[in-house]
């Protein structure tokens, strides 16, 4: 399988989305890791908008994934 990091940016997306595209040739599942930097984490907690950010995140990648038919489990750190 593959591991893609996400963390919400444009370029996080477009990599995560050529994982995608690599594990559906190569047909093998993916697992989207979402990585918040520190001073991002701490001021996101503050607000207690952490989740809200993470699950969006993941959930965009979700759908990239049903649209090219791969296996997607997620994971946070």
């Amino acid at each position: 399988g593959m591991l893609v990091p996400v963390n919400g940016t444009d370029v996080s997306r477009r990599g995560a989305e050529f994982a995608l595209t690599l594990a559906q040739a190569a047909n093998v599942p993916v697992t989207a890791l979402y990585v918040a930097n520190a001073a991002e984490a701490v001021r996101r907690q503050r607000i207690g908008s952490l989740r809200q950010s993470r699950d969006a995140v993941l959930e965009q990648v979700r759908e990239i994934a049903k649209r090219h038919g791969v296996e997607l489990r997620t994971a946070s750190r």
